[in-house]
């Protein structure tokens, strides 16, 4: 568990790393760990304060419109248990999103759809290549068209 819990990597300096299976929400005062999940119906949050032998756990169902909530009381408890001043705000201007994304919101154990990439342009526009394929019925569900399975 104490491996778990220590810093592994981070995506630039200036902000929280990541844990081994946790995201860092707080580096100090005390140091919070956590790691949510969603569902189409429940949204999930567990957060971890070693050092101060604290830890809770939040689940709501109600599609989407529940995900506020969880994080709200999540926010809510925090900030009551562990008061902290607010974060600075980014005040500048962010240059245009160039590149290639993937949802991160599918199978990983099949080839890749292609119509789940999507490129960001230069002055702001998204392009969805190839075009999202049509849903065919699979017995009483139904599934996306693949031709890659």
């Amino acid at each position: 568990m104490r491996l778990m819990r220590t810093s592994l990597t981070r995506n630039a300096p200036s902000l929280q790393p990541m844990a081994h299976g946790y995201m860092v929400l707080r580096e100090q005062g005390p140091r919070l760990i956590g790691h949510g999940g969603n569902t189409a119906d429940f949204h999930s949050y567990m957060v971890l304060a070693p050092e101060a032998n604290f830890a809770f756990f939040v689940s709501t169902t109600g599609g989407q419109g529940s995900y506020g909530g969880r994080t709200e009381l999540m926010n809510a408890i925090i900030g009551r248990v562990f008061p902290a001043a607010p974060a600075p705000r980014w005040t500048g201007k962010a240059a245009p999103a160039a590149g290639s994304y993937r949802t991160n919101r599918r199978t990983y154990s099949e080839t890749p759809n292609p119509a789940t990439t999507s490129r960001s342009r230069h002055r702001g526009s998204m392009a969805w290549s190839p075009k999202p394929a049509a849903a065919r019925p699979i017995g009483s569900r139904s599934a996306p068209n693949s031709t890659n399975r």
